[in-house]
């Protein structure tokens, strides 16, 4: 299947790669060549993920052409670095380490160095901005670490990009990519709870629902495990947590699995978990399910056999075997 086939029908796709060297940009520079004529498209990143040279591998990386009329949200320093002719339509004032945030159309095509914004509010403020001035295809690139502020409506939607470079192990990346799928997966708590949540909470971090709901606001969820299971209680069957769910987190509730019978952990979205496969089992056999409050769109896995450490896999094996863990289209970015 070819990528422009993948994302018809959606004005925003967002490409979140598993780890470096991936292919993601290779990803993005097919999309931007095989939907080149047909749309005016917008372009940002989230945060930065485009070094000419890999810092760890130090093997060259692809960079991104853009054609004329593009519309582009990226940072001062990052439009410097661009061989496009570009007209400054808007300075969005939000800050990065490499400048403003501008928005700008190429009035020329060529090179582009993107570095966008790293929260999510703002991603989204830069997006519907891009749409204002034309793009009916909005592109968000993602960066290593930053999966958390993907945009989610009901017209976007998520490519996942896996590839040889999480492991020299074929099927250990098999396996990583699967538990990565199933958790971006993840299904949206029932409506009417939904509902309860989104009435009683207003900005906290950690909200209970039960018999008697409560609020925890703490400045972050991080290093605070112990203080949100300690206010857990019998009457609770469900936990929001507003921002990361990790496995410190899941350990202690399945140390204090006597507080409750069943319990529901709900996260905002699936990128939102950082706990593994092991641990959901030992968690599910305790009673513990996971929810979230946004389903993300994954509408297809993109996969690299070639790797910058010098090795890689049989490419018709790996995207079989990748095959055989999703019902998504699989792509080779590198043999189609």
């Amino acid at each position: 299947m070819k990528l422009h086939k993948l994302i018809e029908g959606y004005n925003t796709i967002s490409i979140i790669g598993m780890e470096k060297n991936v292919g993601k940009t290779t990803v993005l520079n097919s999309i931007l060549k095989e939907v080149r004529g047909k749309t005016t498209l917008g372009l940002t990143s989230i945060g930065r993920d485009g070094e000419d040279r890999d810092r760890v591998t130090y093997t060259h990386k692809p960079k991104i052409w853009v054609e004329k009329n593009t519309v582009l949200a990226t940072a001062k320093e990052a439009l410097l670095n661009s061989d496009i002719t570009r007209d400054i339509l808007e300075t969005t004032g939000i800050s990065t380490p490499m400048g403003e945030v501008v928005i700008v159309r190429a009035l020329t095509g060529g090179y582009v160095d993107l570095a966008g914004p790293s929260i999510s509010s703002q991603v989204s403020s830069v997006r519907d901005k891009m749409i204002s001035y034309g793009a009916d295809l909005i592109i968000v690139d993602g960066a290593l670490g930053r999966m958390g502020t993907i945009y989610i409506d009901e017209g976007s939607a998520a490519i996942l990009s896996t590839g040889a470079s999480l492991a020299s192990n074929m099927y250990e990346v098999v396996e990583k990519t699967s538990h990565r799928i199933n958790l971006l997966q993840l299904k949206r708590i029932d409506n009417t709870t939904l509902k309860r949540y989104l009435d009683y909470e207003n900005g906290e971090r950690v909200v209970y629902l039960g018999t008697d709901n409560k609020k925890l606001n703490i400045d972050s969820v991080l290093e605070t495990d112990r203080l949100i299971v300690d206010e857990l209680d019998n009457s609770h069957t469900h936990i929001f947590i507003r921002g990361a769910v990790v496995a410190s987190l899941i350990e202690r509730l399945i140390k204090n699995r006597h507080k409750f019978e069943e319990l529901t952990v709900v996260a905002t979205d699936g990128t939102k978990f950082f706990i593994d496969s092991n641990l959901i089992k030992k968690a599910g056999l305790c009673g513990i399910k996971f929810r979230v409050c946004n389903e993300i769109g994954l509408i297809g896995l993109t996969c690299n056999p070639v790797s910058p450490f010098g090795y890689e896999f049989d490419a018709s094996i790996f995207k079989g075997e990748l095959k055989k863990i999703t019902q998504l289209p699989v792509i080779d970015v590198i043999g189609g």
